[in-house]
Order: C-alpha cells, then sequence, then structure tokens
C-alpha cells in the first residue's frame, strides 16, 4: 500500500521487511528468547508502550516525514518506521523510507 519507492530508489516488499526483522532480531537476541517465535508487526490497537512518534514538514515544504516505533508481539519496541508523505498533484503519496532500530 506503499505509492512510491525509498528517496534512493528502492521498493519494500514484505520478504524485504520480515529479512529487516530478522537481521534487528537474529536467534542470539533477547527477543528471540523472549518470543522464539520471532517479530511478529501487531495491530496498534491493545499494543502497550510509547509509539515514540515523532513528524515534521520538509524544509522545501514539499511533504511531511513521520517516524513511528513497529508494534512486535503486542508492544511498542525500539524498530522504527520511517515514513515520507510527499506531495503529488493535490494528494500525498507515501513511501516507507526506512526501517531500523534507534
Amino acid at each position: 500500500m506503499l505509492d512510491e519507492p525509498t528517496s534512493y530508489g528502492e521498493r519494500w516488499t514484505p520478504a524485504r521487511v520480515l529479512g529487516v526483522l530478522d537481521q534487528t532480531f537474529p536467534p542470539e537476541s533477547q527477543f528471540r528468547r523472549d518470543f522464539p517465535e520471532g517479530p511478529r508487526i501487531t495491530r496498534l490497537d491493545g499494543t502497550s508502550g510509547d509509539p515514540g512518534i515523532s513528524s515534521g514538514e520538509f524544509g522545501d515544504s514539499s511533504g511531511y516525514w513521520l517516524d513511528h516505533a513497529v508494534p512486535l508481539n503486542g508492544r511498542y519496541r525500539d524498530l522504527t518506521a520511517q515514513f515520507e508523505f510527499r506531495r503529488r498533484d493535490g494528494e500525498y503519496a507515501i513511501a516507507l523510507q526506512d526501517l531500523h532500530v534507534l
């Protein structure tokens, strides 16, 4: 449901998201000891913790950015999704710019 690739031309696929999750939470991590089945992205409603939301407008007024903690296994974690909302023909195009641990 993303409209555009990242600003460096890459597209997010389900496999790429899963690859980031596996790399971020490898088998030897505390997260995997707590959740041997691995990370599962969960719904926002009922998720505990701080979503760590921050946002702002681009300096050139071309749109906005939004950082939001990713809800995994029922709780917000250190994994953050960075979204961009770019103005395109009177609407906004959405891009997932990055997934990373802050």
